[in-house]
């Protein structure tokens, strides 16, 4: 059973949030409360996994806290559709997160999972880590985190480590240029999360805690941004103001 996040209920936590070990132990239950799109995606990425993971490739889960995604990915690949083609073979998987605690318990996870598929969990900044003969890049929530004028050049690095036809699946929680629609979709994904059992004090005082490092993009600036860099994107998932963007690099 997973444990319940309560972070923000009893007390007020100084300063900035912070992807520690306090989160760590709570972020399954953080996450499906208050992420619309969360479960959809983590049920439906092995219908992507099963489509554009080809033989003698990568996989890089980059930002990928405690390897949900990669697990997802890795477990249900032998279960490949035959009308789909072959289960790919040779098939590394690297997960990547600069947070020792997610990948501390991604990595207990791990040992109690066997797969035909080596899977690497790696600490270190995301920007660290070259990506190349990759098919499959996930980025869920993460690019929000980087300053806005380093998103270019990430993106940039995994177009460039993508393989011809492979696949950005990008995730973010994004803006509207327009205040009332801004005003609108806010409070109503305030309410999703007071459904989820969240009281307003949690979602103000979370909320306070993370808008200093997650400055947000609107979806049109998303899709500008990978089309520039040569993707063809197109949304796949959509939610309250939370989207997933599928980023192919052409063949």
């Amino acid at each position: 059973m997973m444990s319940r996040d309560n972070i923000y209920a009893d007390q007020d936590i100084p300063g900035d949030f912070q992807f520690n070990d306090v989160v760590a132990e709570v972020f399954p239950d953080m996450i499906q409360r208050s992420v619309p799109i969360y479960n959809a995606i983590l049920e439906n990425i092995p219908l992507l996994g099963y489509r554009y993971i080809t033989e003698n490739s990568n996989v890089y889960d980059l930002g990928c806290s405690l390897g949900a995604m990669t697990f997802a990915l890795r477990q249900s690949l032998p279960l490949k559709p035959q009308n789909l083609g072959a289960i790919p073979q040779q098939v590394n998987f690297y997960a990547v997160d600069n947070s020792s605690a997610m990948i501390q318990r991604a990595k207990l996870k791990l040992a109690g999972y066997q797969s035909a598929y080596p899977t690497h969990f790696l600490l270190d900044n995301i920007e660290n880590v070259t990506i190349t003969n990759a098919s499959m890049v996930i980025m869920n929530f993460v690019l929000q985190f980087f300053k806005p004028e380093q998103r270019q050049a990430q993106l940039e690095r995994i177009y460039a480590g993508l393989n011809p036809g492979g696949v950005l699946v990008l995730s973010e929680k994004f803006t509207n240029p327009d205040p009332e629609a801004e005003h609108q979709i806010c409070h109503l994904h305030w309410d999703f999360k007071a459904k989820n059992g969240y009281s307003q004090l949690e979602i103000e005082r979370k909320r306070n805690a993370i808008e200093n490092i997650m400055i947000l993009d609107s979806l049109p600036e998303h899709l500008h941004r990978l089309e520039q860099i040569g993707f063809k994107a197109v949304v796949w998932q959509l939610g309250f103001n939370f989207c997933s963007i599928l980023a192919f690099k052409p063949k």
